[in-house]
């Protein structure tokens, strides 16, 4: 399974992208103080999610897109948006962060693919920076986005 996640270029190391340090702040499918890594199944949702965010924080200069190679055999946990609440698409609705949250915890398998609240046609995916088998991922060598100026202007 390939995953793509859109990051600063001082955090697109190895460590730095499966170490989930960015994230133990809380989201969308997480409390704060629990590590994880967000990424997408695709780089254009991965660039979506970050620009979703971007009339709350200009876009840093130096964004750089990185490819997760996720072993085929990993095991993997699959949330569909009809097990959610009717506002599972809000940034604080506590049914994502619990879900999140408990599989983080159990960590009974390294992905959790969730719906993307950006384009629930796709899926974000989610990894167990707790879960032995996440020395078995792949980080590809940071790829730098440049941006065309009018995605901004949607936004």
């Amino acid at each position: 399974m390939i995953a793509w996640r859109i990051t600063k270029r001082r955090y697109g190391s190895r460590s730095q992208v499966l170490g989930g340090e960015g994230s133990r702040a809380g989201g969308r499918w997480n409390r704060a103080g629990l590590a994880v890594v967000y990424s997408s199944e695709n780089s254009s949702l991965a660039l979506l999610e970050n620009l979703v965010r971007a009339s709350e924080r200009r876009l840093p200069k130096s964004l750089v897109a990185v490819r997760i190679t996720i072993p085929d055999d990993a095991p993997a946990t699959r949330v569909a948006a009809d097990r959610l609440s009717p506002r599972w698409r809000d940034v604080d609705d506590a049914g994502c962060v619990a879900i999140g949250s408990e599989w983080i915890e159990r960590g009974k398998s390294l992905v959790l693919r969730v719906p993307s609240a950006v384009n629930a046609l796709e899926e974000n995916v989610l990894l167990n920076p707790r879960h032995a088998q996440i020395e078995r991922c792949e980080v590809s060598e940071p790829i730098p986005i440049r941006l065309d100026p009018r995605a901004l202007s949607f936004f």
